[in-house]
């Protein structure tokens, strides 16, 4: 298993969670 870090930053409501959703799809994550 790769360990991978990614941080994401940015204001309330600026789609954080959508975009870190995004990413894990991408991954393989989830």
């Amino acid at each position: 298993m790769r360990n991978i870090q990614i941080a994401i930053d940015g204001p309330s409501g600026a789609g954080k969670s959508t975009m870190a959703k995004i990413i894990a799809k991408e991954l393989g994550i989830l």
